[in-house]
């Protein structure tokens, strides 16, 4: 455990013992931690559960069988690596848990669990035994990889049910996880010792914290992207928080991309945070999200680039590499959206053009697209109709002119035959009586060999 975490956990476990009742117990073991969000699928992907606490369990019963615990802001996540070379239909994983904490059993402690055939169990304590909750709260799947079996559970922190445990940030969880093959339950096979037991209370069960997303540990400004490495074409999706009691009204965060290896700006745009602010202790999330999309000429495949967010005197960066290879088409840039649309830029001075480029699936196919733009007051100030590809792909070119006299954003929206829109924005600054002039002129130099744009 690194020294980092383990300040972490001491502190939260400092802020647990100043909420829990004066008879909280401590269990069998060390406590338990991790943040993240797992894909209830049986499969370990890569970096699913690298946020993840991970011990050895059921010692020679199962050498190298391992449990993974973490907890995003809405789910507890489990995940057991048996070494077996077998699937059962009638293997099992399950769970008890101590939900108050106090080392003995109390009415409507919660248990659950996951069979090999797909089966969930959702249980509660009624005061002599476990019986099965009318309401079930909980997924899991299990699949064996050829020389173990991979189980993943899941049950929400806060389900509002009186027979499911009720968590927030700072609390411990006792558990008892045990292990049936073919229906057998050895000894040797749970976690902690002989736990499963009624006879000997939960004294034996292991501990689990439940800790806030790993930004708050820094207690500055971070971020995380659903992708790194990327092909020409696609779209990074950014999220992240500001830590503090941040002063957000007309505050935005300003964000830069920029070449690695020559600090290149590429594209700047601003997110504004989130007014809604997620509580944590005492302080204040603010979150922020944006897109970057690399379908910009600029964006060249084999190079690196830097994504830079800043919030007054903080910032934190991440970087993405596009792969070497031919563009992507339209169905891959889609991904599971039905109509994207791009622009060149996220910003533009007068007399600039304004190149519009998107996609369509073939569900949102049609022979005529309609093109409008709006200005930030939302009044439409043109509109345009074009003729996607066969393929989807559809791009449309306009000069930025005395019609953009606003200062502000602008939203472009495409339409397709009425059952699929969308709109992509950008950013065009006050048109003053230098940039008239500077307008004209470039007016006067630029011929477009392009659709008519209609106003």
């Amino acid at each position: 455990m690194s020294l980092s975490k383990f300040l972490i956990i001491f502190a939260l476990v400092l802020f647990s013992f100043a909420l829990v009742p004066e008879d909280a117990f401590a269990h069998y073991g060390e406590v338990l931690s991790g943040y993240g969000t797992a894909t209830i699928d049986g499969v370990r992907s890569a970096g699913e559960w690298d946020g993840a606490d991970v011990i050895s369990v059921f010692g020679d019963k199962s050498e190298n069988s391992v449990l993974l615990v973490m907890n995003d802001d809405d789910n507890l996540y489990f995940g057991l690596y048996v070494v077996d070379d077998l699937l059962a239909p009638n293997d099992n994983m399950g769970f008890s848990f101590d939900n108050s904490h106090n080392g003995i059993f109390d009415v409507n402690d919660d248990s659950g669990g996951v069979t090999a055939s797909g089966g969930i169990a959702d249980n509660f304590f009624n005061g002599t035994f476990f019986v099965r909750d009318p309401k079930i709260h909980g997924i899991g799947v299990a699949q064996n990889d050829g020389s173990g079996n991979f189980w993943e559970f899941s049950k929400p922190l806060r389900s509002g049910d009186e027979g499911d445990f009720n968590l927030s940030v700072g609390d411990t969880l006792g558990f008892c996880l045990t292990y049936s093959r073919e229906g057998v339950s050895p000894d040797g096979d749970q976690y902690g010792p002989s736990c499963r037991y009624i006879v000997n209370e939960q004294q034996n069960y292991g501990d689990i914290l439940i800790i806030p997303h790993p930004v708050f540990w820094d207690g500055k400004m971070a971020m995380d992207a659903d992708k790194r490495n990327v092909e020409h074409g696609q779209i990074i999706k950014y999220e992240g928080y500001l830590y503090g009691n941040y002063p957000i009204e007309d505050e935005v965060v300003s964000v830069m991309v920029t070449e690695k290896e020559t600090g290149k700006i590429i594209l700047k745009k601003d997110s504004p945070p989130d007014s809604s602010a997620t509580e944590y202790f005492e302080n204040t999330a603010w979150p922020f999200t944006f897109q970057v999309s690399t379908s910009s000429e600029e964006f060249v495949a084999g190079m690196t680039y830097v994504v830079k967010a800043q919030y007054a005197d903080q910032s934190t960066k991440l970087e993405f590499f596009i792969q070497p290879g031919p563009k992507l088409t339209c169905l891959q840039i889609l991904e599971d959206n039905p109509i994207i649309v791009l622009t060149d830029k996220e910003e533009y001075d007068q007399g600039d053009i304004i190149s519009i480029s998107g996609c369509l699936s073939r569900e949102a196919f049609v022979k005529e697209i309609d093109i409008a733009v709006y200005d930030p007051e939302g009044t439409k100030i043109g509109v345009s109709t074009i003729f996607p590809n066969p393929d989807g792909a559809f791009s449309e070119e306009f000069v930025i002119n005395e019609l953009f006299g606003l200062n502000g954003t602008y939203f472009v929206e495409v339409n397709a035959g009425g059952l699929y829109s969308t709109s992509k924005s950008f950013v065009v600054p006050e048109f003053g009586a230098i940039a008239m002039m500077i307008f004209g002129a470039s007016v006067a130099l630029i011929i477009v060999n392009r659709q008519v744009f209609k106003l």
